[in-house]
């Protein structure tokens, strides 16, 4: 039988390895030619697993779908699986995945392409009483925005306002192709049926540049200042009078900054008006159940689009985020308070009420291969604790929360903070679904010997009291400073309702009376596990602990 089996599919790989044939001519193909000796006479269990054994060779199955028309309907069913649509492919996404195609697509990567900025725009005629500004001018940016800019501009600033108009002309540009792109597919699966067609369906977003902008290139040039590489070469050699150093260092601080630059709502070229155009009018979405906004990305998206968009999938129950570092202190407040905002809009909205998942992770900067449980994570406070507040209001309706992104503890697990406008009492906070939570804390989740509060890991415990659907807790720090502190606390349940908990620190310490006791009321039969370890085991075991949980 295996050796029929091979000698079946050597059959079938050549009948792949002939020309391809086009998808409507596969029945006229069929009529021309008699089918593969003995294909017809085999039973269809057999057939099946030719088919699956195709599926998970690994090898493009674009060619075997081409065969006949019968195959191309099995084969469909692994080709349409996952689909890569780019911005430029949407109106051949909308032709192509039609009727029952749509039954098969269970994952959607929307690849939105930015414009191509590293092409210098051709000379032109420039203002009145205006030279050619070189390097910053661009075609995008109007004339009067461009006189109005140097009109206020101060004498010997010039060439810092165009430098500025461009980086207008630049986020205006890609922000009008970000919101093109998202109108357009939303657009398109507005007509999918949750019911009929794909479900569930998840989506993740993508960000990519065709090749550095223009004004990277600009500052690539200012650092090095010789003709080292060519594909960072300007037109003219670079020199040390060929910028002020004044202004050669505002440009490699603003190309230091471009990746932290958000992508936000344009409607301005959307409609006749620009009135016209807004977030509540975007099309909705009801077949796409999660929502993916990976790292392999080389723009951030601004907070208030992506909780505009979880408003427009009714049906969506798993959001991923994968956040970007931030550049500095500020950008990071106006981070918090803008997911703040957006927190608070989701849960006064009736559209995101199947949201049941949240993950929030904060990657390394230069790290994009995958999300890390421990990067490079720089000992700061938490300047937003109305976020933890928030994120625990609104875990009170989810079922799974991971947050490695450093918010306020305290608020989180009290689930009260004197700095939101509606404070609730911490005894009213309670997780009725909550069955997962991992968090990575800011503050030492374990006091220093020879200190026995341990404040954060006591509330922790108390908030146990209050979850009793609680399957898994995980709280840990991880700072790769020169200090090389971790610290793990993690609280699992098992199936006889007993909970194991397991400590790990790189640091003496003793627990105290009072945590003993908080432990004691949490009415479970409890399992122990407190050492010191050192830097690798508790590494280790944060990367065990905090995965699991995930993966559960």
């Amino acid at each position: 039988m295996g050796l029929c089996f091979i000698r079946l599919f050597k059959c079938v790989r050549s009948l792949a390895c002939r020309p391809a044939l086009k998808i409507g001519d596969a029945d006229d193909d069929e009529r021309k030619k008699p089918a593969p000796a003995g294909w017809n006479s085999l039973p269809l269990e057999l057939c099946i697993q030719v088919w699956q054994h195709l599926a998970d060779s690994g090898e493009p199955l674009a060619s075997y779908a081409t065969v006949c028309r019968e195959w191309q309907r099995h084969l469909e069913k692994h080709t349409f699986g996952t689909l890569n649509v780019k911005s430029s492919d949407i109106d051949t996404f909308r032709d192509v995945v039609r009727g029952e195609r749509r039954t098969h697509v269970r994952r959607i990567n929307l690849i939105i392409e930015l414009p191509d900025k590293s092409v210098r725009p051709a000379r032109q005629s420039f203002p009145p009483g205006l030279q050619d500004p070189g390097p910053f001018w661009t075609t995008g940016v109007p004339a009067l925005v461009v006189r109005e800019m140097l009109e206020l501009t101060l004498p010997g600033l010039r060439e810092k306002a165009l430098m500025n108009a461009f980086i207008f002309s630049q986020r205006f540009d890609n922000n009008v192709a970000f919101t093109h792109s998202l109108w357009f597919f939303f657009d398109v699966l507005s007509l999918w049926d949750p019911h009929d067609d794909a479900s569930p369906l998840g989506l993740a977003v993508y960000i990519i540049a065709p090749t550095f902008s223009l004004w990277q290139r600009e500052a690539a040039a200012a650092k090095s200042i010789i003709q080292a590489n060519p594909t960072l070469q300007l037109a003219g050699t670079p020199t040390d009078s060929w910028l002020p150093p004044p202004l050669r260092d505002q440009i490699i601080r603003s190309a230091d900054r471009d990746f932290n630059v958000n992508l936000d709502w344009n409607f301005s070229q959307l409609f006749r008006h620009a009135t016209e155009g807004s977030a509540k009018s975007f099309p909705v979405a009801p077949v796409v159940t999660s929502l993916c906004v990976p790292s392999l990305t080389v723009r951030k998206i601004a907070p208030k689009v992506l909780f505009d968009l979880l408003l427009r999938l009714p049906s969506v129950r798993d959001f991923v985020w994968e956040i970007w570092p931030h550049a500095t202190i500020d950008d990071k407040i106006d981070f918090e308070y803008d997911v703040y905002e957006g927190l608070r809009r989701l849960e006064c909205a009736s559209a995101a009420r199947r949201l049941a998942h949240i993950r929030l992770h904060q990657v390394q900067e230069y790290d994009f291969d995958r999300p890390v449980y421990l990067d490079q994570h720089v000992r700061q406070r938490c300047n937003s604790p109305e976020l933890g507040a928030e994120l625990a209001l609104m875990a009170r309706r989810l079922r799974h929360v991971e947050i490695l992104y450093r918010v306020g503890t305290h608020p989180f697990l009290c689930g009260t903070c004197a700095y939101t406008p509606v404070a609730v009492p911490r005894e009213s906070v309670y997780w009725e679904t909550l069955q997962r939570l991992t968090l990575l804390l800011g503050e030492d989740i374990i006091d220093e010997a020879p200190a026995m509060d341990h404040e954060v890991l006591y509330h922790a415990v108390r908030a146990t009291s209050r979850m009793p659907n609680l399957r898994g807790l995980v709280l840990y720090n991880a700072n790769q400073g020169t200090d090389q502190d971790y610290a793990l606390v993690s609280y699992m349940v098992q199936p006889d309702r007993s909970a194991t908990i397991c400590v790990r620190c790189t640091w003496e310490f003793e627990l105290g009376t009072r945590l003993w006791r908080a432990w004691e009321h949490t009415g479970r039969e409890l399992h122990f596990d407190i050492k010191r370890a050192t830097t690798a085991e508790t590494r280790s075991l944060i990367k065990y602990h905090a995965r699991k949980n995930s993966a559960a």
